[in-house]
């Protein structure tokens, strides 16, 4: 196992824009005349409730706001205000022309945008004077795609449930279901929604005019996996327990990364793991920092129902163990020798990709080591933020380190190919962009050899509260210098940010439960910790809320300190 491949999420699953609206006419731009309270309702989601505000703009600029609940629920009062309506909740947008149940998800995103013509509805949002002509072809579009997808439920769906723009939807039930389960990846102005990187429907411009297509047996294959544990008496259409996971949540390509620390020798592999129907892998495009050989015979792999990825083939170790997280997209775990301290991430591979996927703001947390020097005086954390421009370059504001003297630095002229792998100048590697463009992982060699491990985690757009922690986390964590371990343990989190560390193993022990408790986490996700955890930390939470990446310095009472990187994944 001393080349296994890593996997690690940051992310979470998953989410490309995608909006719609229906109902009415594109000429009703005048008040509503009724005399009874005029309102729009709806639900945000995206396979999850969305949290926060959603924001509604009308015709003429007026906006007003509505806190959503924690089943997703919003409700407008649009007396006295002018049709049509543009409606915004996290990164997504909808769009209505009546008084109706108008819901905001990636579809409704999608939607807008097809209509639109354009790749992003932020423009349309801060001046919609342009929505009436937008509004004469959302209809047509929300109506093709509802239909395209129809294949995907089970007879005991309602069809409310099935109506993305104007239904009644129910979390993790229906077509939010079904959110959990897919991505959406535009090319070229077209759209693609995708399971398990098959095309499940396609939504194409040509001269004008929007086409939708679906592939049958692709959705079939889809049908199956989505509403696995659906029976015919369940009328919400949905499973809301915690997934089970198949041998079919491997299949696909991923690129795979893998942290080596030892006292001698710490260094990085990457490449390809294509994985097939048997869950037999076999790797392509590997590196390694040291200049080693990346590994080439196929390996066996198996998953249970939990999520717990092995490797069976060759050489299996005990020590290993992997997660995959809830949106199936990412693979994390630790293993490996006394002597090789490993952290492992996979992330699975998609297309339709571009540079402009890049831009926007990100935290970055890595971990730093000189590599061959076997010099841990250089082994350390770093976290800044991060905005990177349409053209990949960088720039590094809020610098934090625990090595001194340390100059901020990270990959920069940053290039994303159409299959979303990242390539940078200064510190050379590979990285890849998760289906969701959410989170970013890079792995980098420096000129002076320092070898670098990024976690990019895209900020913006949602809002946070302690809540959002609550529940049973998976826990990978490693260790550099005075104590090089890796570890893993399950972290539950109440409401108030309380968490109880349980289930705990490191490389060269296992220990009792400890607490620590998060006290601050702001709108944008950061997090940081007091109580029980009296260590220097600085933490994000994706935005789809089931990823979180920290950095911290563990001080032991005796002893040198630890700079360490820890992962939470649902």
């Amino acid at each position: 196992m001393r080349y296994i491949f890593s996997c690690l999420l940051l992310m979470s699953l998953t989410i490309l824009s995608l909006q719609g609206c229906s109902g009415g006419t594109a000429s009703d731009t005048v008040p509503f005349a009724d005399v009874v309270s005029k309102t729009i309702t709806g639900t945000a989601s995206q396979g999850a409730a969305l949290t926060g505000t959603a924001y509604l703009k009308d015709v003429q600029g007026t906006e007003i706001r509505s806190a959503i609940d924690s089943n997703g629920r919003f409700k407008f009062s649009v007396n006295d205000m002018k049709a049509p309506f543009i409606l915004k909740a996290g990164s997504f947008y909808s769009a209505t022309d009546s008084i109706s149940v108008t819901n905001i998800n990636p579809l409704t995103d999608l939607c807008v945008k097809k209509a639109a013509g354009v790749s992003s509805v932020d423009a349309i949002y801060n001046n919609p004077a342009g929505l009436p002509a937008i509004m004469a072809n959302i209809t047509y579009i929300t109506d093709s795609l509802i239909t395209s997808l129809d294949g995907l439920y089970p007879s005991s769906v309602p069809t409310t449930q099935r109506d993305f723009m104007n239904g009644t939807l129910v979390i993790e039930q229906g077509i939010d279901l079904v959110f959990t389960k897919i991505n959406i990846v535009a090319a070229a102005g077209d759209f693609t929604i995708n399971h398990n990187g098959q095309t499940i429907v396609s939504v194409i411009t040509s001269n004008g005019i929007v086409t939708v297509n679906n592939n049958p047996a692709n959705i079939t294959n889809a049908a199956t996996d989505i509403f696995a544990n659906t029976d015919g008496t369940d009328t919400g259409g949905g499973n809301t327990s915690t997934p089970d996971y198949t041998g079919s949540d491997l299949q696909g390509t991923w690129q795979y990364f893998q942290l080596i620390i030892d006292s001698n020798n710490s260094y990085w592999a990457q490449g390809f793991v294509t994985i097939d129907a048997n869950a037999q892998g076999v790797f392509s495009g590997g590196t390694k920092s040291d200049g080693g050989t990346s590994p080439t015979t196929p390996w066996g792999f198996a998953i249970t129902s939990d999520g717990t990825v092995s490797v069976t083939s060759p050489d299996p170790d005990p020590s290993t163990k992997m997660y995959m997280t809830s949106n199936k997209q990412l693979i994390i775990g630790t293993g490996g020798t006394p002597i090789d301290k490993s952290l492992y991430i996979m992330v699975k591979t998609g297309n339709g990709f571009q540079q402009s996927d890049l831009q926007g703001t990100w935290k970055l947390n890595g971990l730093f080591l000189q590599g061959t020097s076997g010099d841990t005086n250089y082994n350390g954390w770093s976290h800044a933020d991060v905005n990177i421009n349409s053209l990949g370059a960088t720039l590094l504001t809020n610098f934090s380190t625990n090595v001194s003297g340390q100059t901020p630095d990270s990959p920069d002229n940053l290039t994303l190919d159409f299959q979303g792998i990242v390539t940078a100048s200064a510190i050379t590697g590979q990285g890849v962009l998760s289906s969701d463009k959410n989170l970013m992982i890079y792995v980098g060699i420096k000129n002076d050899g320092t070898i670098g491990l990024y976690f990019y985690v895209r900020t913006g757009g949602t809002s946070f509260s302690l809540a959002d922690m609550q529940g049973s986390w998976r826990t990978s964590y490693v260790m550099l210098q005075g104590q090089t371990e890796w570890g893993r343990a399950t972290t539950t989190f109440d409401t108030l940010g309380n968490a109880l560390v349980s289930s705990i193993t490191q490389s060269n022990s296992e220990l009792s439960d400890s607490s620590a408790s998060f006290s601050v986490m702001s709108t944008g996700g950061i997090l940081s910790t007091s109580g029980d955890w009296p260590w220097t930390f600085s933490g994000i939470m994706a935005l789809n809320k089931n990823l979180m990446v920290g950095t911290v310095t563990q001080g032991p009472t005796t002893g040198t300190p630890s700079p360490s990187l820890f992962i939470w994944s649902k």
